[in-house]
């Protein structure tokens, strides 16, 4: 006998999937607020500006708008990696993207 669903309420499956949506959407807001945990370090270069080879030990920033716009920049990115990724995915499929997108991001 077919069941009203408007009568059920929230079922356990509802509540599986809205608490894995809200962890990953807590993930990606904690992935990119990490960036401001060294901020300080990298802005000011509280250690003294020293080169361990070719990079140095922090990048002068001279203002706050300008490390807000780079801490933003990596959710551009995140945008454009997802859009950028689609065609891939309809042409070559989850697996190969998934892979691909790895390596480049290791290279």
């Amino acid at each position: 006998m077919p069941v009203d669903s408007r009568s059920l309420g929230i079922t356990g499956f509802q509540f599986y999937c809205m608490s894995l949506a809200a962890i990953g959407s807590f993930n990606f807001g904690w992935n990119i607020g990490s960036v401001n945990i060294p901020g300080d370090v990298l802005q000011n270069c509280v250690t003294g500006r020293e080169y361990y080879g070719p990079f140095p030990s922090c990048i002068f920033v001279g203002s706050n708008t300008a490390w807000g716009v780079i801490t933003g920049s990596y959710a551009l990115g995140a945008l454009i990696g997802a859009v950028a990724s689609n065609p891939v995915i309809d042409k070559r499929g989850y697996k190969f993207t998934l892979s691909w997108f790895a390596l480049l991001n290791v290279a």
